[in-house]
């Protein structure tokens, strides 16, 4: 019975942890929590409103090829930095309510679409600025961050702006 178990775990497209107080950090015995199943053709997977501070599970998300949405929203997270490889594919992701202070890590994933980073802690515009290199992006959302508050209207007259100055040489002429 427990081999059948496993056999769908393998089969599995989607995966839902979300309020399972996931830390990714070490357990007594010294092994780190283990996140992701022996999953293959997982193409989604949503571990939001967990206890995740750090992104060093991540780790194992290159056992994950066919990953194309992630959301790792309502954690504690206040780094990308040195793991934006481990996920190639990925298409959506999603950190909104995190502790986030800067894009490190975020802005070279290149198959990124869609981006959520609202409600974080960003508080200038040249932190953000490197977004507009993403090739495939057309859904990127940072509202609620102090950089977006201060004055929205003047914010997204910028942000747009610093899209168009990417993205000018892609219209036709």
């Amino acid at each position: 019975s427990s081999h059948f178990l496993l056999e769908a775990f393998e089969t599995l497209t989607h995966l839902k942890v979300s309020y399972g107080g996931l830390s990714g950090t070490r357990k007594p015995t010294g092994q780190h929590e283990n996140l992701v199943i022996k999953v293959p053709n997982l193409e989604s997977l949503c571990l939001s409103h967990n206890l995740l501070k750090s992104p060093r599970f991540l780790v194992e998300m290159s056992r994950l090829p066919f990953l194309l949405k992630l959301d790792l929203s309502h954690n504690k997270l206040s780094t990308f930095k040195h793991h934006e490889d481990r996920l190639p594919n990925l298409q959506q992701l999603i950190l909104s309510h995190n502790k986030l202070k800067t894009i490190h890590g975020v802005e070279r994933m290149l198959s990124l679409s869609s981006l959520w980073l609202d409600n974080n802690l960003f508080d200038d515009f040249s932190i953000i600025s490197g977004l507009a290199r993403l090739p495939e992006v057309i859904d990127i959302r940072l509202t609620g961050n102090p950089v977006s508050m201060a004055s929205p209207k003047l914010f997204r007259i910028d942000f747009l702006d610093l899209f168009r100055e990417k993205r000018m040489h892609l219209l036709p002429r």
